[in-house]
């Protein structure tokens, strides 16, 4: 460094002095700013001359740079193009991609194997491993009830979902028709008991009526006897469906040999002294069953007779009333008497056997 003055009355008259300079960087540069050196002079001995400093700048440096590979977003995370980034400043030539967010797909619904429960899933388009699912619970009607012939519906409802974008589901199933419930049938028979029907009344609708003829059988079940009647019993039978149903009806059977007959009066006009007498055979004896004998002050007689026509008894008979034979007896006859006691008039013999 060189120091110079000159006088100014005479230029001639000059003052120099030479010093050395020291150089110092003040400023370091980096990879974001400049930096600065500064040369400074020596001391000058001539105390007219002042130290001086001389600045100038220092190139900026070139970035130490570290390489980032690409990044693709996520549908929740942003990504990012390749870009480098400085280790000693924040240079970067980062550039953002913004995150894709979900695409959705369609919900799919997922019933439980009892129709207890559903679970809604959806699934994002993408990244499948991105899902949503809820369960709820089902509640169960019938919607539509089933009859005799046609089948009705049931119907699951769930619950509804927290997630608004899950819709309540409902899921139907059928119902089998119940099918007719035919009970015990209700009988008609004719008054002759010689045929029968079985009417069917189905329990779910008695509107459902099927009547089926029946099939009627009959047999003696009880003989009569010559005291008591006998029965005669009727079986009539159908099958309806796979099963097949019996009712039974008894009609009497008059007595053995029991007659009856209408015996009148032997007096001509005599009208209201006829009577009614039935002959039941009663082991070895028979009862005549003796009926409308109007006339109380007139009884009437009844005599009995043996085969050979030989008399064996005779009977008084005031009223209403039933009279044994004896014995053997195979005929009678029957005398009206007046109110003296004395035969009036008599009918003709009556066999008491056919």
């Amino acid at each position: 460094m060189t120091a110079t003055r000159i006088c100014a009355n005479d230029a001639s008259h000059v003052e120099t002095e030479e010093v050395a300079a020291t150089y110092a960087v003040t400023v370091e540069p980096s990879c974001a700013a400049p930096g600065i050196g500064a040369f400074t002079s020596a001391a000058f001995k001539n105390t007219a001359f002042q130290i001086q400093t001389k600045t100038g700048e220092l190139p900026v440096l070139p970035h130490t740079l570290t390489h980032h590979d690409a990044k693709e977003p996520t549908c929740t995370e942003p990504g990012w193009e390749a870009y480098d980034s400085c280790t000693n400043c924040d240079y970067t030539t980062y550039v953002e991609i913004p995150q894709k967010g979900h695409v959705w797909g369609e919900a799919s619904y997922v019933w439980a194997s009892d129709n207890s429960k559903v679970t809604a899933v959806r699934i994002c388009g993408n990244d499948a491993s991105h899902a949503e699912a809820e369960e709820v619970a089902v509640t169960y009607a019938v919607t539509a009830e089933p009859t005799c012939t046609e089948a009705g519906v049931g119907t699951y409802t769930c619950a509804a979902f927290k997630n608004a974008a899950f819709q309540v589901q409902t899921k139907t199933v059928g119902l089998e028709a119940v099918g007719h419930a035919y009970g015990e049938p209700d009988w008609t028979w004719t008054e002759d008991l010689s045929s029968a029907e079985a009417v069917f009344t189905c329990a779910h609708d008695e509107t459902h009526i099927e009547t089926v003829q029946a099939e009627v059988s009959s047999e003696v079940t009880k003989k009569p006897t010559a005291k008591t009647q006998g029965i005669r019993t009727y079986t009539a039978t159908v099958t309806f469906g796979e099963t097949a149903y019996t009712d039974v009806r008894t009609a009497s059977i008059p007595a053995k040999h029991r007659r009856t007959m209408e015996v009148p009066s032997a007096a001509p006009g005599d009208t209201d002294r006829a009577v009614e007498i039935n002959v039941v055979p009663n082991e070895d004896r028979v009862l005549v069953e003796v009926s409308g004998n109007t006339s109380a002050d007139a009884p009437i007689l009844i005599s009995s007779y043996d085969s050979n026509g030989r008399f064996q008894g005779l009977t008084e008979v005031e009223s209403d009333a039933t009279v044994e034979t004896e014995k053997g007896a195979s005929s009678i006859r029957i005398f009206w008497i007046d109110e003296h006691a004395a035969p009036l008039t008599r009918s003709e013999v009556i066999p008491l056997t056919e």
